[in-house]
């Protein structure tokens, strides 16, 4: 679990984990609770015992409770936190615990990363999730939720546009029409000096032959 937890986990914090069990295992993680800053307080864990190498798992935000596990491919996993210095929540708990090197990840309910993760199905496909390192939420199940949520998003963006605009033209009549002193009358243009049409003076003409 993190430092102070349940209470906070302090500002510029740290923390670094190797987990390793016999050959013939593998280690799994379930994570209890993860709540951190969303986008500055990371938790992460990956195969091997090389930290940000292989990584499986990439989570910033919260809360998730009892719906986070990591199965490694191996008998080695290693896990770290960093926090930054604003921000802090409670961070995480869970339990470790080595499993026969045949088992397999059971996600019950919840959204299958297809690597040995499973994450809550509330944070897969959404715009700014991380957690399925392969990308596997937003381009392998989620690729027509995105696709519906970007058609979804290009619509409501072009109607408040329209209603922008006729906002702004109800308004421009509504002025003009209270203050019409205020209207300005465009100006004829001659089409072929471009110029402003001024009317022209009287003129006499005389005639000279010479």
């Amino acid at each position: 679990m993190s430092k102070n937890f349940p209470s906070n986990y302090p500002d510029n914090h740290r923390r670094e984990i190797i987990f390793w069990t016999f050959d013939s295992h593998r280690v799994l993680l379930n994570f209890d609770l993860i709540s951190t800053e969303t986008g500055y307080d990371y938790v992460k864990v990956g195969n091997g015992n090389t930290t940000d190498e292989q990584v499986l798992l990439i989570w910033s935000g919260g809360p998730a409770e009892n719906k986070t596990k990591v199965l490694s491919a191996g008998n080695t996993m290693w896990f770290s936190f960093k926090t930054d210095g604003s921000q802090t929540y409670k961070g995480f708990s869970g339990v470790v615990q080595a499993v026969p090197a045949e088992s397999k990840i059971d996600c019950d309910s919840e959204f299958d990363c297809k690597n040995g993760v499973c994450i809550p199905n509330e944070y897969a496909c959404t715009k700014y999730s991380m957690l399925c390192t392969n990308f596997f939420d937003k381009h392998g199940l989620c690729r027509g939720r995105y696709k519906k949520r970007q058609k979804e998003s290009k619509v409501k963006s072009q109607r408040k546009t329209n209603l922008q605009q006729r906002n702004a033209k109800a308004h421009e009549d509504l002025f003009f029409s209270n203050n019409p002193s205020r209207v300005i009358r465009p100006i004829p243009f001659s089409p072929l000096t471009k110029t402003p049409t001024q009317p022209r003076p009287e003129t006499s003409h005389t005639l000279f032959k010479l």
